[in-house]
Order: C-alpha cells, then sequence, then structure tokens
C-alpha cells in the first residue's frame, strides 16, 4: 500500500512520542512527522535523520520529548543539509506545550523562541512503575511500586496508584495551576482516568481538567500542569 505524499510546508515539525493517542494529539497540533519512542525505546540517530530527510520542507523543528533522545536529536540536526532546530523538550507535555506555541506562518526563528518560552512554562507529572528494588537517596523502592516524577525526578514511592498521584501532584504543587491535563496510559482505562480527575477537581475546584486517553506504555498517567 502506497502511503499519501506529505503535505510541504515552509517549517515541518518532528516529535517523539509513544502511544497511539499521544500521537495522534501531536498531530492535531499540526505536527508533520511523529517518531514512536520515548522512554526504553529511544528512537536512533539515523531514525531522527530518516524522518528529517522525508519531509518535503527544508525547514524542521526536532521535539525530542525525553531528555535521552536530546543528543541524538541534536546529531541528527548536525547530520542533515536542510536547517534543523531542537528544541530541548524533555516531556511530552513539554513537546505539546511548545506545539500549541506553533505558528505555521510564522518564521523558524520566531517560532523557536516562542515554543521554548511556551514549554519551559510547563510542569511534568509522571508515575510509573519499578522494574527492580533500589534505593535513591531517602526513598527505598521496592520492584513493583508506583514511582511519581516532578519533571523527571523521583519524587514519590507509593504502592497504590491513587496515592502515588495525589502525593505527587501535591509535590508538583498543583495549586499553583490553573489547567491540568492528564494523559492516561495503556493499562488505564477511560473510566478510571475520570474518577482520578473527579477526584482531584473535588480536592482543587477551581482546577480546569482535561482527561486525554495517551496509549502510553510504561506510564500510568503524564500530566501537564499550567
Amino acid at each position: 500500500m502506497r502511503r499519501a505524499p506529505m503535505p510541504a510546508a515552509e517549517i515541518a515539525v518532528v516529535a517523539v512520542a509513544a502511544g497511539a493517542g499521544l500521537e495522534d494529539v501531536f498531530r492535531s497540533l499540526g505536527t508533520t512527522t511523529v517518531i514512536s519512542g520515548g522512554q526504553t525505546m529511544n528512537p536512533s540517530c539515523a531514525d531522527i535523520i530518516q524522518a528529517i530527510e522525508l519531509i518535503p520542507s527544508d525547514k524542521v523543528i526536532v521535539l525530542p520529548n525525553n531528555k535521552n533522545i536530546i543528543p541524538a536529536a541534536k546529531q541528527a540536526a548536525e547530520a542533515c543539509k536542510k536547517k534543523v532546530t531542537v528544541l530541548s523538550t524533555r516531556s511530552v507535555p513539554q513537546g505539546l506545550s511548545a506545539m500549541l506555541a506553533f505558528n505555521p506562518e510564522t518564521d523558524m526563528e520566531r517560532n523557536a523562541r516562542e515554543m521554548a518560552a511556551a514549554f519551559e512554562r510547563v510542569k511534568t507529572v509522571e508515575v510509573t512503575r519499578a522494574v527492580r528494588d533500589a534505593r535513591l537517596g531517602h526513598l527505598e523502592i521496592r520492584e513493583g511500586d508506583f514511582l511519581g516524577l516532578v519533571d523527571g525526578n523521583i519524587r514519590v514511592v507509593s504502592d497504590e496508584l491513587g496515592k502515588a498521584v495525589a502525593d505527587t501532584l501535591e509535590a508538583a504543587a498543583i495549586e499553583e495551576a490553573g489547567i491540568v491535563s492528564i494523559y492516561y496510559g495503556a493499562d488505564v482505562d477511560e473510566s478510571q482516568a475520570r474518577q482520578l480527575a473527579d477526584g482531584i477537581t473535588g480536592q482543587y475546584p477551581g482546577l480546569e481538567i482535561e482527561v486525554i486517553a495517551g496509549g502510553q506504555p510504561h506510564y500510568s498517567y503524564i500530566m501537564a500542569l499550567e
């Protein structure tokens, strides 16, 4: 089956994301190409180069959306003949916030500035499970525990998902946010996610909350606090 050609654009955007729902959200915001990847399955420099070269645009912005992918993205940018700008997005929420600021009618430099300013204002909350026993500072981690991360740093360990989410949101100073976007993963169903959102609304009634099917592996929840 032949793939339909990509529409030509003055500036194209390549983003990295794992999960059908997250990929759909990136595309709906104007992302040209989404490379499947993320935690534990980072795309290679060659994968990123291929994605850039397949786009019929001479100017490309790359959103790695993971700190471990940023070096490969920068290496790919240097290897391409096109004008490529890598924005150092360290999480999916940062990448999505950058896309909300993307304006295809604006030049590359201004887009880069405004997208960077936008993603730096976002706080990222992630909840995943530990794959092995470990000790991190004062935190004792057992295999199977839920880990709550704020901007990539483990702040909470719990044996119960709901408590892990609540404690991590508290650690992220949720009371300072106005909007919370909840992307639920492949191991969570919509009813669970909406029940979680209702609980957050009950505790923080002033918040605007969005619930989106992310479908991401490994992370039960990824949340953007703005």
